[in-house]
């Protein structure tokens, strides 16, 4: 099993959030 440091699934966690508020908001354009 690969193991995910702190630092990486911090930066991973933060664009997934971006990316799910990038979509929304492309949602809403359309």
């Amino acid at each position: 099993e690969p193991v995910i440091e702190p630092a990486e699934s911090i930066a991973m966690r933060r664009y997934i959030r971006w990316l799910l508020r990038e979509s929304r908001e492309m949602m809403e354009k359309l």
